[in-house]
């Protein structure tokens, strides 16, 4: 076995500590225990324990905490037992290969396989190569597919002739194979103790259709519902990357002023790009060895090629795959010779989602969560990969506020419904706005190496991809700068933030700062002569997130949008102006100088008064936003 990154063996030494970083993971178990977890009491007991200097062993169902227990212990029955529920993916429900089984494991275990994770994952990077994206802190899936979409652009403008392979596996990996692997990268001997530990004499059960089988013994493979199951199986296949990556004879593809490409992986999705047949048995030879020594098995049927550049029209490709020269899935994502996105198919999905919430009696806050975690979530990973066209994002909105606001016209501002809960918005999320920015997950290192500049000319953003144009506009709205050698994004009221601590939710969340208006309620209200304390006005609609019909009322009244007569005249509506007792309905004469008003209000300052003798009266700004606080 042949390894291009390993751990080096001094760092594995200085790693070399107790169990006890248990205590980390159960600080953050911990947490259930305000939501009344059933769990709170096991985690209390464990962490005594742990607190007792590992002086007692666990027993039975309860967490050892000892080194011991890797080197000599073993699991028992309930820990090292799963039970299997299997989850539909897609096509055929009859097909076996269509359902995806998923362990549910025992408490324990999972804190244990926690702990191996977060030790293991705070070094992954060291021993697995950039081109795999899976379960890696700082990377991204999108910017892999992004790259392997801009080699197909540049392949078909150039004329450069080649395949992208998207290979997938359907045979588990053998555990010995795992070991020799945690050997080979120079991982210590407890670690793979532990590791061997949790892999080692388990057995499961299968749930299916409300019935449980016998438990059986599982031999090979890597559980799904294992915290550590990913990066296990990242390590192994980084056997594969890096066996391609040394053979010759798989050439890639030679990006202008920079590297090779031979591969892109996440967890066992491997893509390869060829361009000559050789390469291409090449890489169908290595994979048959690899078969042979892990146990792995290549699932053809799944896997599918793209043909690009001059390879468009070639029909006698030496190896049968399900080849297309039009575009293939990787990730998700359609990648293909005309560089298109299906976003017809993304919005009906959209509209779908709404569709089974709106006859539902929800709040405007409560459809507002709707959309932003359940409808606009559907478009969020195609948008940081691919530019979104501005025909999408109006058919997006002209689907969206309908449904918040259950009709077609639109009660207020778009820029006031966008801005959050704390000021007076329902923190629906600006769609232009907000997919514009969320390119800005792409500023990695290479990206900043080529485009980020002080100054950018708008011709220059003009000759790049709309994508990276994109790109550049979020950076210049951003209002990068360069601070003491290294690139930040200034902030009013904190320090500023390095490029590289910058998400997509944060510079959305910064610039609609920097666009923040006040809503039209208040320049209504200031008008009347009523001196209003806003933020105390938007925290008190939380009061009655309880009672649905309170809480629109209120949110409508704050805002000075209430359909009184006078308002829904003003639109054009044919209703009778007046209120019953004649005088013009608006918001001020209804709540507080309307005769049926007037009786209700006295008969409140009655009753307020036996609290609190000394009010005479309450004021027109009291009773439009309430006592303040």
């Amino acid at each position: 076995m042949s390894l291009m990154k390993r751990y080096s063996r001094e760092k594995a030494r200085s790693r070399r500590g107790r169990i006890s970083s248990l205590e980390n993971t159960l600080y953050h178990l911990s947490r259930r225990e305000q939501n009344g977890d059933d769990v709170a009491r096991f985690i209390k007991e464990t962490k005594d324990l742990l607190e007792l200097e590992h002086q007692h062993r666990a027993d039975g169902a309860k967490l050892r905490a000892k080194e011991q227990w890797a080197e000599e212990g073993s699991l028992s029955f309930t820990q090292h037992t799963g039970l299997i529920s299997l989850l539909y993916t897609k096509h055929d429900k009859l097909d076996t290969k269509n359902w995806r089984p998923i362990s549910l494991l025992c408490t324990d275990y999972k804190i244990l396989a926690k702990v191996l994770t977060n030790r293991l994952k705070s070094v992954i990077s060291s021993v697995v190569s950039s081109s795999q994206t899976c379960g890696v802190p700082g990377r991204f899936s999108s910017e892999s597919v992004r790259l392997l979409q801009d080699i197909i652009n540049h392949s078909n403008g150039n004329d450069i002739g080649g395949a992208l392979i998207s290979l997938d596996q359907e045979k588990a990996l053998d555990w010995s194979f795992v070991q020799r692997v945690l050997v080979k990268m120079n991982f210590g001997l407890l670690f793979r103790s532990w590791v061997q530990l949790l892999y080692s004499g388990i057995s499961s059960h299968v749930l299916v259709n409300g019935f449980t089988s016998e438990a059986f013994r599982v031999s090979r493979g890597v559980r799904q519902g294992c915290p550590l199951s990913p990066l296990l199986y990242i390590l192994v296949a980084e056997t594969v990357s890096s066996a391609i990556k040394k053979d010759p004879h798989i050439d890639g593809i030679v990006l202008p002023d920079g590297p090779c490409v031979k591969l892109f992986q996440y967890a066992d999705d491997t893509s390869i790009l060829v361009r000559s047949y050789q390469a291409l048995l090449s890489v169908f030879s290595l994979f048959a060895r690899y078969e042979k020594a892990s146990g792995a098995k290549l699932n053809v049927g799944t896997s599918h090629g793209l043909l690009f550049g001059s390879w468009r029209t070639r029909l006698d490709l030496p190896v049968p795959l399900n080849w297309s020269n039009v575009a293939i899935t990787v990730l998700g994502c359609r990648l293909g010779n005309d560089d298109a996105v299906d976003w017809n198919s993304l919005i009906e999905r959209f509209e779908g989602k709404l569709c089974l919430w709106k006859q539902r009696q929800l709040t405007f806050c409560g459809r507002s969560l709707i959309v932003n975690m359940l409808g606009l979530s559907i478009f969020w990973y195609q948008a940081t990969i691919f530019d979104m066209p501005k025909t999408v994002i109006f058919r997006i909105n002209k689907l969206l506020f309908p449904f918040v606001w259950g009709k077609k016209r639109e009660w207020m501002a778009r820029s006031s419904v966008s801005q959050p809960l704390a000021q007076g918005g329902l923190g629906i999320v600006d769609v232009s706005l907000f997919f514009n920015f969320y390119v800005s997950m792409h500023f990695g290192q290479p990206v900043r190496d080529v485009l980020v500049r002080d100054h950018i000319t708008a011709y220059w953003v003009k000759k790049l991809p709309s994508f990276y144009a994109d790109l550049i506009r979020a950076w210049l709205a951003l209002r990068g700068k360069q601070d003491s050698g290294e690139w930040v994004i200034p902030r009013p009221s904190a320090d500023p933030l390095p490029i590289s601590e910058l998400t997509a939710s944060i510079g959305y969340t910064f610039l609609l700062c920097l666009r923040h208006v006040d809503h039209r309620s208040v320049a209504k209200f200031r008008d009347h002569s009523l001196s209003v304390q806003w933020p105390e006005v938007w925290a008190s609609l939380r009061l009655w997130r309880f009672i649905h019909a309170v809480q629109d009322t209120s949110w409508l009244s704050f805002h000075g949008i209430l359909p009184t007569a006078d308002r829904l005249t003003r639109f054009g509506m044919h209703v009778d102006p007046p209120c019953f007792c004649v005088q013009p309905e608006n918001l001020l004469h209804l709540f507080t100088s309307c005769h049926f008003a007037l009786a209700v209000l006295d008969w409140f300052l009655i009753q307020f008064r036996k609290f609190n003798p000394s009010v005479t009266s309450i004021p027109a700004s009291t009773i439009l936003f309430g006592f303040p606080s």
